[in-house]
């Protein structure tokens, strides 16, 4: 596992890892462990990914950062 976080916008504990290519279809659930004990974790596309912060951060942040961007 390479990260964790819980998404308030989500409401769901969100974590990254790397997996055998075997793991890695749509809805493939496997076992993740950890020092913490054992969960469930199954592949989901990344509708948590937001690196504009479309949903999370005011208008004009979000066109300061498009902005920047395309200079």
């Amino acid at each position: 596992m390479n990260s964790t976080t819980y998404s308030r916008h989500l409401m769901k504990s969100l974590a990254l890892a790397q997996v055998t290519p075997d793991l890695t279809a749509f809805g493939t659930e496997f076992e993740i462990r950890s020092s913490k004990g054992a969960a469930r974790a199954h592949v989901v596309r990344t509708p948590f990914y937001d690196p504009d912060r479309l949903r999370t951060h005011p208008l004009a942040e979000r066109e300061e950062r498009t902005s920047a961007r395309a200079a």
